[in-house]
Parts: structure tokens; C-alpha cells; sequence
């Protein structure tokens, strides 16, 4: 399939994703110039009152995430390349599809990861005993997540669960006003709280800034072909770190 390039942009689209998605927010995030290569991360830590350093080359190659804009009549398609299935969006903007479809991806990854811990907790689906005899209360899955979020610095809960943390007079409200998707609901106690509007499963992830590393390409890689204008951005998500999970059902 024969393709032109257009553009290998370096700072208006990938910028505007960056603003939009989880990078910064929940990780440490690397740009690189290249789709593979070598990336040397510095970590610090103190003993004895003296801060030392440790440097560790990582090497990598990065996934690649497609988005595909075609006119139809007067409408605008995107068509996204996700890895388990493709979708359609009418009249989106290319930054707030990518950056959407990222945050699925990162989410996706935390599922994957093989350092992590998994809880569950019945709110909704107790039998008729435990219902009448001693019910799980919304305050008691506030203190189930307290108690697992121990030495964990921020949690990201889905959309269907904002309620009960909301009302939570533990909570302290975020006052921040930023554009990212999945954004700071406020802190309970030293846990920052983020909700992802575009999840419904009940599930709640825990992690630190340490518990992964993201690479990004810094350049966005601009293609025309017969199937329309091809928007490619690079990334790969590392993990470093614990990450925990609490499934509420």
C-alpha cells in the first residue's frame, strides 16, 4: 500500500496529547526521538542520610498506535487500530482519540502486569444472609480501599464508583483544573484519587510514580494513503513497580 509522508510532527500534536493523557500524571514519562534504542533511567534513593544514584539502560521498542482519519460526506471518520478490535468515532479530534485510546491501552496494561496484587470486595452481589446479617456498607469499601492503598500514592477508580468516594467526608476535593480524560477527583488521606470516565468495571487500580516507566515517541508520524490520513503515535508502558487492584462487584 503506497503511502506519503506528510509530516513527522514535533510539538503541536504530540504535545496536545501529552496534555490530555495519563502521561506525568501517574508515571514517570520519557520522550525518545527514535521507535527502538537504548534509554538510561536514574533512580535515586538514601542510605544513611547519603542520596545515591543507580543508572540502568533499558532497551526498548515501542508499540505503535494508529489512527486513521477519512472523509464520508460531510462527516469525519477516525478509525482506531486498539489491540482488541478496532473502533469508529464521527467528527473527534485526532489528540482526543489518540489520547482516549492510550488511556484504554494503559489501563489495559495494568490488567497485564505481573507484579501485582488483586482484591475483591462485595458491594452489590451478597446473598440474602450476609445482606440482612451484616451487610458491606459504600464506608466500608472506603476503608477496604484505605487499607489496601497503604504505600500506594494514587489510585484510579472507574466512572460507576465516583459517587460513593464523593461522598466520602474523608475525601478532599481536587482543586485542580486541567483537560486530562481521566482526571484528579481530590485525596483520601495520602492517596490521590483519578477517575476514568470511559470505565464502568468496577475495578480500582493502585500504583506510585515508580510502578512504571512510559515512553513516548516525541514525534508523530503523519501518513497519506487510499485509506485516508494515518496519524501513528509510538509508546511502550514499563513495569517497574507493584500494582494493586480491587474489584468491586
Amino acid at each position: 500500500m503506497e503511502q506519503t509522508l506528510i509530516s513527522e510532527e514535533t510539538q503541536t500534536l504530540s504535545s496536545r496529547i501529552s496534555e490530555l493523557t495519563i502521561f506525568d500524571q501517574f508515571a514517570q514519562t520519557i520522550f525518545v526521538d527514535h521507535s527502538h534504542g537504548l534509554v538510561e533511567i536514574e533512580k535515586s534513593y538514601r542510605v544513611e542520610n547519603v542520596l545515591k544514584f543507580i543508572r540502568t539502560e533499558i532497551a526498548y521498542n515501542l508499540k505503535n498506535h494508529r489512527v486513521i482519519s477519512k472523509k464520508l460526506n460531510s462527516a469525519n471518520l477516525l478509525i482506531s487500530d486498539l489491540t482488541e478490535g478496532s473502533t469508529i468515532q464521527v467528527d473527534k479530534s485526532i489528540c482526543r482519540c489518540v489520547s482516549s485510546n492510550l488511556n484504554k491501552l494503559f489501563i489495559r496494561e495494568l490488567n497485564r502486569f505481573q507484579d501485582s496484587e488483586s482484591f475483591e470486595f462485595n458491594l452489590n452481589s451478597q446473598n440474602i444472609f450476609k445482606k440482612y446479617l451484616n451487610p458491606n456498607t459504600k464506608e466500608d469499601l472506603v476503608k477496604k480501599f484505605l487499607q489496601i492503598s497503604k504505600e500506594m500514592t494514587w489510585a484510579i477508580i472507574p466512572y460507576n464508583l465516583q459517587s460513593i468516594f464523593f461522598e466520602s467526608e474523608k475525601l478532599q476535593l481536587s482543586k485542580e483544573d486541567n483537560e486530562k480524560i481521566i482526571y484528579k477527583l481530590g485525596t483520601l488521606e495520602n492517596v490521590d484519587i483519578y477517575v476514568n470516565p470511559d470505565d464502568e468495571s468496577g475495578k480500582i487500580f493502585f500504583g506510585n510514580y515508580d510502578s512504571i516507566i512510559i515512553l513516548a515517541n516525541k514525534n508523530m508520524k503523519v501518513f497519506e494513503n487510499n485509506q485516508g490520513t494515518n496519524y501513528n503515535f509510538e509508546y511502550l508502558f514499563i513495569e517497574q513497580g507493584k500494582i494493586k487492584s480491587l474489584q468491586v462487584i
